[in-house]
C-alpha cells in the first residue's frame, strides 16, 4: 500500500481508491445540521431527492451524509452504542481554535495526545452521540 491507496494487485483484492463518505443516522436532523453546518462550518451540498429526510456536507472531496432516523426503522442505527470505534477524524491546523469554538457552543470535549504519532487531539460528540475527533499534527 502506498499513500493510503491499495496498489493494483493480481490476487483478487479490491482496489480501494479513497474514502468517499460516512453516513450517520441522526435523531434530530435540525440539531445535527446546526452542529455540522454552523458549529463545524462544513459546506452543505446538494443531495438527491430521497424518500427520507437528510443532509449532506463536504470536506473537500469527502462527504458526510446525515439521515433522519425513522423511529420505526429497524436499521436506523440510533440504538447502537456510539463508543470510541464509531467516529470520524477531521484534521485541523490548530486544536486550540477547536477547543475555543466548542467551549463557546457549550459542547463538552476532552483532549488526548498520541505521542508516538506526533499528534494533538480533541474529542467531542455530535448531537446523536457520534464521536468527532479533531487532529493537528505537531510541527
Amino acid at each position: 500500500m502506498r499513500g493510503g491507496v491499495n496498489e493494483q494487485r493480481s490476487d483478487g483484492v479490491i482496489k480501494i481508491k479513497k474514502a468517499h463518505h460516512s453516513s450517520y443516522a441522526v435523531a434530530d436532523l435540525e440539531k445535527s445540521k446546526d452542529f455540522y453546518g454552523r458549529v463545524l462550518g462544513l459546506e452543505s451540498i446538494d443531495r438527491p431527492n430521497f424518500k427520507f429526510p437528510g443532509a449532506w456536507y463536504a470536506i473537500g472531496p469527502y462527504q458526510i451524509h446525515l439521515i433522519a432516523a425513522d423511529e420505526d426503522a429497524a436499521d436506523s442505527g440510533t440504538d447502537a452504542p456510539q463508543g470510541r470505534a464509531t467516529h470520524m477524524a477531521l484534521e485541523v491546523e490548530d486544536v486550540e481554535g477547536v477547543k475555543q469554538r466548542l467551549s463557546e457552543e457549550g459542547i463538552a470535549f476532552r483532549e488526548g495526545e498520541i505521542i508516538l504519532t506526533n499528534m494533538r487531539q480533541v474529542f467531542c460528540r455530535d448531537p446523536d452521540g457520534y464521536g468527532v475527533e479533531f487532529i493537528a499534527l505537531k510541527k
